[in-house]
């Protein structure tokens, strides 16, 4: 008969041997057993954005104030430097600007005659006066800078022009009598200035012009050397040439 701690002794070996045999089946995470939910579908791509509205591109009002200064012509005799202001009105897209404006001003008409006093002075005629003028100019912008577009309408803006046109002026003299002639117009400039957002913009204008009157004393004159010639011609009826500066303030939406 075996004895009892025998049979201990061998079912511990048993149990021994069984443990070190055995297969570790690793166990579940007992935190989560669901599925992932599935990933979401990727998002469309954005669609691009359309181009900042130009405004300079389209048609829309102007308006400006302007200074002049120079000393108008009348009949060859050269007024003294006066002070001239005015307001236009017009219509304004991208590089083309279209103004009709009025402008009021000073002008002095003072010529010497010849001596005619028993002591032999000269004798100084004319008169001063206010110079009232009505014109149309087109402008053309030959060089044009301007900046993106910004958020609340922001744009900074920038020309170089050349303008011309046409117009009349009315001369009313102090002493008595009244003038009216045409005139053509040429200038040359710059400006520069912003757009603060989409109704208001506005700039700051400098520039260079020359008005050119006719002259009516000159009307039927008969052909003549005023200087060493090839051949006598008609005294040239456009003669009087008035040179100003002028400032400017443009605006507008």
């Amino acid at each position: 008969m075996v004895p009892v701690g025998m049979r201990l002794v061998a079912v511990a070996l048993v149990l021994v041997s069984s443990v070190a045999s055995a297969e570790i089946v690793p166990v579940p995470d007992p935190i989560d057993t669901t599925d992932s939910p599935p990933a979401p579908p990727p998002a469309p791509p954005e669609a691009p954005r359309p181009p900042p509205f130009d405004f300079e591109g389209h048609w829309r009002s102007l308006y400006e104030l302007l200074w002049r200064h120079g000393g108008p012509s009348v009949f060859g005799v050269t007024s003294d430097s006066k002070n001239a202001f005015g307001f236009a009105a017009g219509l304004h897209r991208d590089r083309l600007t279209f103004l009709a404006e009025y402008s009021l001003g000073g002008i002095g008409y003072h010529t010497t005659l010849s001596p005619q006093r028993s002591d032999g002075t000269a004798i100084t005629v004319g008169s001063d006066g206010l110079i009232h003028r009505f014109g149309a100019v087109a402008r053309w912008a030959y060089a044009k800078a301007q900046s993106d577009v910004e958020s609340g309408g922001f744009q900074g803006l920038g020309d170089l022009y050349v303008d011309a046109g046409a117009g009349v002026e009315v001369i009313r003299w102090d002493n008595g009598g009244s003038l009216v002639r045409p005139d053509l117009a040429f200038g040359i400039g710059a400006e520069t200035g912003f757009r603060v957002s989409h109704t208001q913009r506005g700039t700051l204008a400098i520039a260079l012009r020359m008005h050119v009157a006719r002259r009516s004393d000159r009307d039927s004159l008969a052909e003549t050397c005023s200087a060493p010639c090839s051949w006598p011609t008609a005294p040239t009826a456009w003669s009087d040439r008035s040179y100003m500066l002028e400032l400017g303030y443009t605006f507008g939406p």
